[in-house]
C-alpha cells in the first residue's frame, strides 16, 4: 500500500483467533487495533482502513459497523466477517458486509484478500481527494455562489456568494445568518426547507426565491441544496446563482462536471481491472457489456446523461465478485446452492461498494438491479416490469447476450446466434422488449460486433 500504513480493526471474542490474526497482520506490516471483548466503544473506528470481525461481534455490533460505513463520507470502508462455517456467508453479504473469510485461514490467503479491499479503499480515497480539489477549484473561481451550512450558520462561503449579496466572505461566515439573505416575505418557506434539510427529512432541493442584498437591493436567485455528512453532522452543501447570470453559471458548472466525469471514469477503469485479475474467464466482460449496453441505449434514443450512466454501470457491474472466492468463480462444474447464493450476493456487494461514491448518476442502483427480470423472477429484490430502472433493464440484456455468447468454466460458449435466440424467446418475459428489439437490430441489421 502507498502512503501511511493502513490501520486494521480486529473484533474477535476468541483469544486464540484474535492472537493468530493479530500476528499475521503485524507480520504483514499493518497497524492493528484489537480491543478485548466489551471494549468496542474504546476504539476510534473512524480511523480504521478495514475491519475484520468474527460472527459473534458482527451480530453484536452490526448496526454500529454498518453506520460506520454509511458515515465514512465517500471513503469505502471494507467490513469482513470471519466464519467457522459457511452457511451464513450470503446472509452477511446481504446485510452490507463486503467479504466473508473462512477460519482457519492461511496468512497468504488473508494477505491476498486484504490487498484487494485495501486497494479499493485507496482508490476511493483518491477519488474523494480529486473531488474535493475540483470542488475547491470550481467554487473559488466560479461566478456561482457556493457554501456549506451547518446548525443554521454558514461554515464556508466562497467569494462569489459574497459578491452577489454585497458582503465580504468573512462577514458571511462570522456575522450573517443565512436567512438574512432572504426577502422577508420568502423567509418562512426558506426557513422550513432549511430545517427539513438539516433534520434529515429530505436529501436535496432545488428552488428559487427572492433574496435581499446588503444594501437592501432585491435579488432573484436559484439554489440547489444537498445534504451531506460533514464531520458527523448533517450539513447542506449549496450553490446559488443570480438568475440573470444563469447562462454563464451553467457553462462553468458544465466544465466542472466534465472534469469530474473524467476523473470518475479513470477510477472506474481501475476498479474494472481489480475484478478481472480475480476472474480471467470474464476478462473484458464488463467492457464488452458496457459497449453493447451503450449501443442499445443510443438505439433506443435515450438522452446522453442516461447513456453515460449505463456506460459507468456496465464497466463495474460485477465489482462485487471480489467477495466471491476465485475457486467458485472458476469452478468447471455445476455450483451448489450455497455457492450460487454467494454468486447472487455479488450484486448487493457491488451496491455496498458503489453507493458511497458520489456518482452524478444512479450507478449503484443500476448495478443492484441488473439481474432483476421483467416477470419478477430475478434477484435480489424480485422487482418486475417498470419497477426496474430502464438503465438496469438495458444492462440486463447486454449482460445476458455477452455472457451466453462467451465461454465460461462450467459450459462452452453458446455463440451469438444462441444468445440472440434466447433473448428473443424471453422478450417481455425475462428481458425488456424494447431493449431486446434494439439489440437484435444492432447485431442482425447494423452489424454490431461484440468484441
Amino acid at each position: 500500500m502507498r502512503g501511511k500504513c493502513p490501520l486494521i480493526g480486529l473484533l474477535f471474542s476468541n483469544p486464540l483467533d484474535r492472537a493468530l490474526l493479530l500476528q499475521f497482520l503485524q507480520e504483514m506490516g499493518y497497524g492493528v487495533k484489537a480491543p478485548e471483548p466489551g471494549e468496542f466503544q474504546t476504539v476510534d473506528w473512524k480511523k480504521m482502513s478495514l475491519v475484520i470481525t468474527d460472527e459473534a461481534n458482527a451480530q453484536l455490533h452490526e448496526k454500529g459497523l454498518i453506520n460506520l460505513k454509511e458515515q465514512s463520507e465517500g471513503i469505502f470502508l471494507p467490513l469482513i466477517v470471519a466464519l467457522r462455517h459457511g452457511e451464513t456467508a450470503a446472509l452477511w453479504l446481504r446485510k452490507g458486509f463486503d467479504d466473508v473469510i473462512r477460519l482457519p485461514i492461511t496468512k497468504a490467503e488473508l494477505a491476498a484478500r486484504l490487498r484487494v479491499f485495501l486497494r479499493l479503499r485507496e482508490q476511493s480515497e483518491e477519488l474523494a481527494r480529486r473531488s474535493e480539489e475540483m470542488f475547491r477549484a470550481l467554487v473559488e473561481q466560479s461566478l456561482v455562489g457556493a457554501y456549506l451550512i451547518a446548525e443554521g450558520q454558514f461554515i464556508y462561503a466562497n467569494e462569489a456568494l459574497g459578491n452577489i449579496f454585497g458582503y465580504e466572505t468573512e462577514d458571511l461566515t462570522e456575522n450573517v445568518d443565512p436567512l438574512q439573505l432572504v426577502h422577508e416575505e420568502d423567509r418562512p418557506i426558506v426557513s422550513q426547507k432549511l430545517r427539513q434539510m438539516l433534520q434529515g427529512e429530505v436529501g436535496s432541493l432545488r428552488f428559487a426565491f427572492r433574496g435581499m442584498g446588503r444594501e437592501r437591493n432585491l435579488l432573484h436567485v436559484e439554489v440547489f441544496w444537498r445534504r451531506i455528512s460533514y464531520k458527523g453532522e448533517n450539513t447542506i452543501i449549496g450553490t446559488l446563482v443570480d438568475i440573470t447570470e444563469r447562462r454563464k453559471a451553467e457553462e462553468a458548472l458544465q466544465q466542472s462536471l466534465e472534469r469530474t466525469r473524467k476523473a470518475l471514469k479513470g477510477t472506474v477503469q481501475s476498479m474494472t481491472m481489480v475484478v478481472e485479475t480475480r476472474d480471467p474467464y470474464t476478462s473484458g466482460h464488463q467492457r464488452r457489456v458496457a459497449k453493447l449496453a451503450c449501443a442499445i441505449a443510443k438505439e433506443m434514443e435515450l438522452e446522453e446523461e442516461r447513456v453515460e450512466a449505463i456506460e459507468m454501470a456496465g464497466l463495474i457491474h460485477d465489482i462485487g465478485k471480489i467477495a466471491v472466492p476465485a475457486d467458485i468463480l472458476n469452478k468447471p462444474s455445476k455450483l451448489s446452492e450455497p455457492e450460487m447464493a454467494l454468486i447472487r450476493a455479488h450484486v448487493e456487494v457491488s451496491y455496498q461498494i458503489l453507493k458511497s461514491i458520489d456518482f452524478p448518476w444512479p450507478v449503484a442502483e443500476i448495478v443492484l438491479q441488473h439481474h432483476e427480470r421483467m416477470d419478477g423472477s430475478g434477484y435480489p429484490q424480485g422487482l418486475r416490469g417498470d419497477e426496474i430502472l430502464l438503465e438496469a433493464r438495458i444492462l440486463a440484456v447486454a449482460d445476458a447476450v455477452e455472457a451466453m455468447a462467451s465461454h465460461r468454466p462450467y459450459r462452452p460458449a453458446r455463440g451469438i446466434e444462441g444468445a440472440l435466440e434466447e433473448i428473443s424467446k424471453n422478450s417481455g418475459i425475462l428481458y425488456d422488449p424494447e431493449a431486446v428489439t434494439a439489440c437484435l437490430k444492432l447485431i442482425n441489421e447494423k452489424g454490431l460486433k461484440i468484441e
